[in-house]
């Protein structure tokens, strides 16, 4: 694969068979916060089993155009609601003792 230019990380937000939305947050690279549909088949062969609501992927491009969508390791395990629950419940926590808004 050639140089990284552009990385994005994110989860699936709904599973529906052959599709999959998912929120793509940029790594490397510019552009907004997206909601985007993918195909299942772009997903890296080994890991389309394991592909579900809360799954997390990251999505990397590189100046060759070789695209490389899959589960990393640290990945494999699915954010439940209440997980993803706690965790807006602690970022905001976290933020108000830095006296951050939002």
């Amino acid at each position: 694969m050639g140089e990284v230019i552009q990385h994005w990380r994110g989860y699936v937000l709904e599973d529906h068979g052959d599709t999959l939305l998912a929120r793509f947050e940029v790594v490397k690279g510019e552009g907004p916060e997206v909601e985007a549909e993918i195909y299942r088949q772009a997903v890296a062969e080994e890991d389309r089993d394991h592909l579900q609501a809360g799954t997390y992927l990251e999505w990397t491009i590189t100046d060759d155009r070789q695209s490389d969508l899959r589960i990393p390791e640290y990945g494999k395990r699915v954010w439940t609601a209440e997980d993803t629950a706690w965790a807006k419940a602690e970022s905001k926590r976290i933020g108000e003792l830095l006296g951050l808004e939002g």
